[in-house]
């Protein structure tokens, strides 16, 4: 069943890539693609080449990342799949705000933003907000980072993080928002909050290797356990 087969190697791929085995999981969604295209499966091709684009991200490689999530998502629209073509969106803004492009980059956390909305999909949606929140923080739009950091931890509050893809990220862009706002109580309580989710992620992984690599190797996670 290669069809299967094919499914299950996106989803080991996306558990190796949110571990920190960027490697890893790259690998596993091209030989994935390959399986994809050989069966002519449109929306397994799109997948493949949405979560290529996460791990190209992860390896710091922005411009192949954007050239594959730009083919993602006009495979994603062929198809109708509103929620991925959201997370694309989510994905490019993340690499474009990697390169300098923070403008262009809210623009696409936005839009990210309105269909997680509308689709029901909260947790994603925030991870779109804490975009925005980076990129008005920037560009120096301080009171708008602010308001974007507020609607995340009233989030994070009323909700917790479990349906979030980048929790870890999200935590750490509240704390640097509220520093340079000089609230030094809410920057301690998003570092301390952020830093349990991270404990209690990592204690669920049972090989000592792959919690290292966990812990060192996905940034977000590198640095809260740096500042903490």
């Amino acid at each position: 069943d290669r069809n299967m087969k094919a499914t299950s190697m996106i989803n080991l791929g996306y558990i190796y890539t949110q571990s920190g085995l960027f490697q890893r999981g790259m690998d596993t969604f091209k030989s994935s693609l390959e399986i994809a295209e050989i069966i002519e499966n449109p929306r397994l091709v799109a997948y493949n080449q949405l979560n290529i684009g996460l791990a190209y991200f992860r390896l710091g490689e922005h411009e192949s990342s954007l050239m594959v999530l730009n083919d993602a998502q006009h495979n994603l629209e062929e198809i109708g799949d509103t929620f991925a073509g959201a997370s694309c969106l989510t994905y490019q803004g993340l690499n474009l705000e990697a390169i300098g492009d923070c403008a262009l980059a809210d623009e696409c956390y936005t839009q990210a933003y309105e269909v997680l909305q509308q689709v029901r999909v909260p947790g994603y949606a925030m991870d779109a907000v804490a975009g925005r929140a980076r990129c008005a923080l920037a560009m120096g739009n301080f009171a708008e980072a602010v308001e974007h950091v507020d609607q995340v931890c009233a989030y994070l509050e009323g909700n917790g993080s479990e349906a979030m893809e980048f929790p870890i990220l999200a935590y750490l862009t509240c704390a640097r928002v509220f520093e340079i706002a000089g609230d030094q109580e809410r920057r301690q309580k998003s570092i301390d909050d952020g830093y349990r989710q991270l404990m209690d992620r990592a204690e669920k992984i049972k090989d000592s290797m792959w919690k290292n690599v966990f812990l060192e190797e996905v940034p977000e996670n590198k640095e809260l356990n740096c500042v903490k």
